[in-house]
This record gives C-alpha cells, structure tokens and sequence, in this order.
C-alpha cells in the first residue's frame, strides 16, 4: 500500500507533509503531464486530497482508491460536507483534459502537486491524518442518525449508565438539528406551575404587599417562542410569493447591467473572477481566458428560487444568482425581502430535560400526557386543550390567536407545535426509574446510550498516552462490574469520571480513591462478600498498570 497526497503545501490546511521523508514529488495536470503518479497507483492505495477555497483550507476529500480498470482509472470515497451523503466519484481520469475532468469533484481547482509517502514518518502521520477523518465522519454520522431518529419520534429518551454524556449528546444532537434549545432538570419538587403555568408571587409595588399572578412556565413559553417561529414562516413564505419573485430579481439584474454594462461576479465553485454583461437581452459570462459563454435564465431563476445548484451542468448561473441576491445596490428590493424576513425561516426547537425520571410526571405534565402525543401535535389536533389555570386568562395568548378564540370565556388554549421536540436524559440505576408508568413511556422513544460507545468522544480531550490507559481502565472495570451477580450495564462507569483525571495530575490512583471507590461501594452495598467484590473491581481497574510493571 503506498500513500499520496494531494496539494501537500496548502497553507492552513493542517496537512502539510512536505517536510517527511518522501519517495517522488509528481507533476502536472494530466497523465500526459504526470505519467508516474498515473501509471503507479493501484488499488488499495490512500488517496489524500486536500481543499483549496477562498478563505481557508482543510482535509476535505479523503479515502482509499476502489479499483482500478485497463484504462488505469482510480475511484475513491468522496467526503464533501456539501452533500448530504458520501458518493463514490471518480478523480483520476484519462479521459480529461486536466486533473478531475470537466465535473471534477474538486469545485476549488485541481492541483499540481502530487506527492508519494512511504517513508515511516510519513506513514506514520497520514495514517494520524486517516485515524482523525474517519473519527470525525463516524460522529457526524452518530449525530445524523440520532438527529434522524428525533425528527421521527418527536419524544426521544437517552437512558443508560451515569457518566456516559448523555446531557452532552442531547445538545449535540440539537447542534446537528441547528435548533433553538431549552433546558430544564426535573426534580421531586418541580411541578405543573413550573413547567406549563401557575400562580407565581409578585410584589405589588405601591404598598409593598406580595400578591399572586397567574404566569407562564419554562415550557410553555418555549413552545410560545416555536408556534411565533412557525407562524411567522408560514407568513415568510406566503408575503415572501406576494412581495417579490424570481422574475423580479432577474429583470433588477439586468437593467443593472445595462447601466453598469459589466458587472464582475465570483465563481462559487473556484477563485475564478467572472464578467458578466449583457448582449441584447441574453446574460453572457466572459472567462479570465476571453471565452464567453451565454447562461441559462431559468437555472438562475432556479437558484434564486431555492440556492441550490446541480455542480456537474450549472456552471456559471450559481455565481449570478448569488450575487443578485446578495448585492444590495443591484437589487434594492431583495434587501427589503431580507430586512422584513431575515429571521423568519422555519426552524426546529427541542426541549431538553435532564434528571426526566426525578420528577413525578403526572404532577409537572398534567393534561400535556395527551398533548406531547407526537400524532397530536399542532394546533388542528389539540384545539380543546386548555390549561389548568385557563379561567384566568384575561387576553388572548398565542395560541388562542392560532386557533382564532375570540370568545374571552373560552382563552387559554395551549398545544405544542410541530416544530417542537423533547430530548430526556436518565440514568438507569436511579430507583425512581421503575416509577415511570407505562403512559408515560409509551409516548418517548427510548435509546440507551453505552459506556462503551461514547468513551472516544468524551475521552478526546485527553492526551493520547492517557487517553489509552483511560480507556483500557474503563473497559476493564466494566467487565467485571458485569461480571458480578446483581450488577449490569446499567452500573458501568462512563467516561465522564475519567475526565477528572485533567484535576488529578493524570493520576488513576487519586481517580479511583476520590471518585469511583465510593460509587462502587454503593453498588456493592447489601451484598455478600463486598468488600472482596469491590477488590476484585480494584484489580481489573488497575489491570493495566500491573501488565505494564510486569
């Protein structure tokens, strides 16, 4: 297996293996240009390519070469965090005129640089560079998957052993989503007047006495915020039709031309400076080379209608549309679209609440047991659902406005909107677990997440040396932890608490004296033999340091 890289001298990019010991540097666009990177690769080998954009550059494509045909054609795993799915394309082909052919997987411009690593050093650091991509797509992809499941279930519990990051992955899971989030931790005194609305004290201000108003609770003022976004973009959308169209845009354009009588845009698929001007009424594209080039009105309708493109047939509209919509002096009405609509996009809210099995749930949900029905969700679906404290709402609120209540005996209506979902965490050993009844449960969607599957992610702070032993620790104790009669998955140690170990001076002694042997003994209390349990979970936690003095 032989390494190659890619435009190995990008700056920034993180990559730059120029100083290793290297084989060959190769040359040049094409086979013709570069004969030995072309007739020396072969299947099975790692192909690095790196991105070169305007403003930055980084690892972008990354994969192992697929195979190879009689006309010594290579494909490897494209990764573009433009797409929403890997695909396998083609890089390397005799068949082009230059580096990646005329829809080159690379929109930021082929390279001349090749260079072939099989020196340890070298293979040593582009294995750390491979090690590194796939890490990061394998996250992505738990985060996907995961952000998939709650845009399907709308209820989503994460349950499994303390210490496993599941508060953590709850906000990464609403990162992924780019959603507004809220948070609350339940506990046993938490309850409806909290949560939906109640009586709450205030001070009366003239006389200093301490009256009672009926106010809004942290949910409910959460899905306030989402039905105000959901509303607004149904609004967005419709003034949006109604205030200005693509045509519109277009024909702004060109009477800008025709003044302007050239206008120079920036490609969006390379450092490439466009001049765009107007002949009779068709928009033309001169190139740095002097090729012009007539463009398609409708694919620059089409980008300004939905700022998508497709990278192998629209080749110079996309750079258009994106100017027209971005320039303010060519389209003063775009700008007023902007100003008016800015914020009005849709957008999903999730709710997460920590420590949910704490509370008593019949007490903080009351009539939301019916509401947070992920069938039941919006207002045409719950349209009788009023509030508990309903009689004394003496104006309209939100949703009132949303089902159209004019009548002021019928106001405090409440509903969650589709926009809106909830994200609980809970630990599995917390006694009041097993009191969460059965009509609670069947309304959330439940995923254990493990000690095993998270401890990479909560371990990558650590320095790698440590992060090793932290690791080789914690799957050593929670074997034996599994292993004894009474105990479970559900009492493993997560990798949170290795986390302690950046206030410990990267001591595993202190680690298990202050933090775990406590926690363990606790699970061990009321057992026969615990102190020799608790012995034995010794010795598997320092499993590794005995085979290291051995």
């Amino acid at each position: 297996m032989d390494y190659w890289l890619i435009n190995p001298k990008s700056e920034g990019s993180g990559t730059d293996l120029s100083g290793e010991s290297i084989d060959e540097v190769y040359m040049g666009w094409n086979k013709n240009d570069c004969p030995k990177f072309y007739d020396s690769v072969k299947a099975g080998d790692v192909i690095i390519v790196t991105e070169l954009s305007h403003a930055n550059t980084k690892l972008h494509y990354i994969g192992l070469a697929q195979s190879l045909d009689e006309k010594n054609q290579c494909w490897y795993l494209k990764h573009s965090t433009k797409e929403k799915n890997d695909e396998i394309k083609q890089i390397i082909r005799n068949n082009s005129s230059e580096f990646g052919g005329g829809n080159s997987p690379n929109p930021w411009g082929p390279t001349k640089s090749i260079i072939k690593l099989t020196s340890n050093p070298a293979e040593k650091k582009v294995k750390e560079i491979l090690a590194a991509f796939f890490k990061e797509k394998i996250m992505k992809e738990k985060m996907e998957k995961y952000a998939n499941l709650l845009k399907n279930t709308h209820n989503l519990i994460l349950h499994g052993a303390p210490g496993t990051g599941k508060t953590h992955l709850a906000r990464e899971i609403a990162a992924e989503m780019k959603a507004e989030v809220g948070f609350v931790q339940f506990h046993p005194s938490y309850d409806y007047t909290d949560f939906v609305e109640g009586l709450r004290p205030v001070n009366d201000g003239s006389n200093g006495q301490i009256g009672f108003e009926r106010k809004d609770g942290v949910f409910k003022k959460f899905c306030e915020r989402a039905l105000k976004n959901l509303e607004d973009s149904k609004k967005f959308v419709a003034e949006k039709e109604s205030k200005i169209s693509t045509e519109d845009l277009l024909e702004t354009f060109k009477r800008s031309l025709k003044e302007e009588k050239e206008i120079v845009v920036q490609s969006i698929r390379s450092p490439t400076k466009l001049t765009v001007f107007l002949d009779n009424d068709t928009i033309k594209v001169k190139i740095p080379k002097g090729t012009i080039y007539s463009t398609s009105p409708e694919k620059i309708r089409r980008y300004l209608k939905t700022q998508e493109y497709d990278e192998a047939h629209d080749t110079y509209e996309p750079a258009i549309g994106k100017y027209i919509l971005d320039n303010d002096s060519c389209c003063t009405k775009n700008q007023e679209l902007k100003d008016d609509f800015v914020t009005a996009n849709l957008k999903p809210f999730v709710f997460i609440i920590d420590e949910i099995n704490r509370g008593e749930m019949s007490k903080i949900f009351g009539e939301l047991f019916f509401a947070i029905e992920p069938g039941y969700r919006g207002a045409e679906k719950c349209k009788d659902l009023r509030t508990q404290y309903a009689n004394l709402q003496t104006i309209p609120n939100l949703f009132d406005v949303a089902l159209g209540i004019k009548d002021s005996d019928n106001f405090g209506h409440f509903f969650i909107p589709e926009n809106v979902y909830i994200i609980g965490t809970m630990n599995d050993i917390d006694r009041n677990v097993e009191s969460m009844d059965f009509a609670f449960r069947r309304r959330f969607t439940f995923k254990e997440i493990t000690a095993k599957e998270t401890q990479e992610q909560i371990f990558s702070g650590l320095d790698d040396a440590i992060r090793d032993e932290a690791i080789f620790r914690m799957d050593s104790l929670n074997d034996a932890i599994s292993n004894i009669e009474g105990l479970s998955s559900a009492y493993h140690i997560g990798g949170a608490y290795f986390l302690k170990l950046k206030d410990l001076n990267n001591d595993f002694g202190l680690l298990w004296e202050y933090h775990l042997e406590g926690l363990l003994r606790e699970y061990l209390r009321g057992m026969e033999d615990a102190d020799s349990k608790l012995s034995q979970l010794k010795e598997a936690y320092d499993c590794q340091k005995n085979e290291e003095n051995s």
